[in-house]
């Protein structure tokens, strides 16, 4: 006789489902063919990205619906076009739209950043389009560190599901964002690190905030140093360097580049790399997380209630209001 040996596993998924009010009626949305001219294409561009308008793009065809840029703010978008040249010549249907479709997701995942941006505690980390990335402002490492500051993060994104239900997810990953504390200015000045420790490490340019023209943040290898300014070959191999004052300059996340810094100012590398390895979820004092999971599925859990459910749903969108579920996702699995 053999004994039924088979037991079910629940495997939860770091994501939670985004639900629409029961019986919510379709949404309206104004559908605008992508095949218009390079101008026609420029101005919708630019009037979308200066209104904060509230739209999806879907490049192609798919799940039924046609390519475009499907507008949900019809009342705003209605009063735009009546008075825009270029925009009131191009081609708009007016479709409607399941409260629960592919063509939602980018929507919600914009209404969701506009509402986390005015969290005080978290700021967005610049990222790809599809995804969103915030930290906490709170410093993990407190006095532990005199260059590097250590703060909780996490990439959310909008995904559509379509089997066996349809279903809108809202996933979370959390991780660790290492920064720069002290600028070069300050290690030189105050601290007196030797010039031989210095050059040739990569610094991320802060740039001044009160510049008429603003460039991005980049990463720039160290070359040579005067009284105030830094010497900085840009990072993307470009044969031009550049002038940067000391005080823009910061350590970038790479703790292993600066062990000798460090260890100038008398400071444990090791330490750092341990609470590194806590706070990723990866190993605890040099050794291998065990439970990893579960801590990871805990930290999950305090983003959503921290910021997601306390200062983000219910989400409104036209008459919809969704929620979200205080439960991740689950699945089942049976082993035999």
């Amino acid at each position: 006789m053999l004994a039924d040996v088979s037991q079910s596993m629940t495997f939860y998924l770091n994501a939670y489902e985004i639900r629409p009010e029961k019986q919510s009626r379709p949404l309206d949305a104004f559908r605008i063919p992508p095949d218009n001219d390079v101008q026609a294409r420029r101005r919708l561009a630019s009037i979308l990205r200066e209104n904060n308008i509230t739209f999806h793009r879907l490049s192609s065809d798919y799940l039924g619906y046609k390519a475009g840029y499907y507008i949900y703010d019809v009342e705003r978008w209605s009063q735009i076009i009546k008075s825009d040249e270029i925009l009131s010549k191009i081609e708009c249907y007016k479709e409607h739209i399941e409260a629960t479709s592919y063509v939602v997701r980018n929507a919600i995942l914009k209404l969701i950043e506009d509402k986390l941006g005015r969290v005080n505690d978290i700021r967005k980390i610049k990222n790809s389009i599809d995804e969103r990335k915030f930290y906490f402002l709170n410093d993990l490492l407190k006095d532990n560190s005199s260059i590097f500051t250590y703060h909780r993060c996490f990439v959310y994104r909008v995904e559509y599901f379509a089997i066996p239900t349809k279903k809108l997810l809202l996933l979370i990953l959390p991780s660790l964002l290492i920064k720069g504390k002290k600028s070069l200015e300050w290690l030189i000045k105050e601290k007196n690190v030797p010039t031989e420790l210095l050059l040739g490490l990569p610094f991320k340019v802060e740039q001044e905030i009160n510049q008429e023209i603003r460039t991005p943040a980049y990463v720039g290898f160290l070359e040579d140093l005067t009284d105030n300014t830094a010497i900085v070959r840009p990072a993307d191999l470009t044969l031009k360097t550049v002038e940067v004052p000391l005080k823009n300059l910061y350590a970038i996340g790479r703790i292993d580049l600066y062990r000798k810094i460090v260890e100038f100012l008398g400071e444990n590398c090791d330490l750092l790399y341990d609470y590194k390895g806590e706070f990723t979820f990866t190993w605890e004092k040099r050794k291998k997380i065990e439970n990893a999971p579960s801590r990871m599925k805990e930290e999950v859990e305090n983003i959503r209630k921290e910021l997601f459910s306390k200062n983000v749903f219910p989400l409104k969108l036209q008459s919809v209001t969704y929620t979200l579920s205080d439960d991740p996702v689950s699945l089942e699995s049976r082993e035999e």
